[in-house]
């Protein structure tokens, strides 16, 4: 259960994602905020009562996760549209978006990447059998 200001954080970040303001906005001192929103996110509690508010506000407009990535999909590869509706741009942010969500760009530790490439070559293999 949430206390108070935990619950104002967590309706804070969702606005705008950014932890540092949510911490000021909900009452925590402006020194210590970017490290409260750190922690703060790291309590499971937190992290579970703001995932659970943001799929309800997906589930209330018939948004889902895997519609959001088909559509980033269909642009970062052209598939399926006009070639003149996509940029290369365009092309290029959904392609930045999709490996942001596949976590393609984190820097990891050496003691992780065994584990790391295991899940991106399961991941990719997923994707190769779908054939978006």
């Amino acid at each position: 259960m949430l206390n108070p200001k935990q619950k104002k954080f967590a309706l804070e970040y969702m606005i705008d994602f950014n932890g540092t303001r949510a911490a000021i906005a909900a009452g925590y001192s402006d020194g210590c905020a970017a490290e409260i929103a750190h922690e703060n996110l790291r309590k499971p509690h937190i992290a579970q009562f703001i995932r659970e508010k943001l799929e309800a506000q997906c589930t209330s407009i018939g948004l889902s996760r895997e519609m959001v990535l088909v559509e980033l999909a269909k642009y970062a590869f052209r598939r399926n549209l006009h070639p003149l509706d996509v940029s290369p741009r365009d092309s290029i942010s959904a392609l930045k978006l999709l490996g942001q969500h596949l976590g393609l760009f984190w820097e990891r530790p050496p003691e992780e990447e065994n584990d790391y490439k295991k899940a991106l070559r399961s991941a990719l293999e997923q994707i190769n059998k779908k054939k978006i």
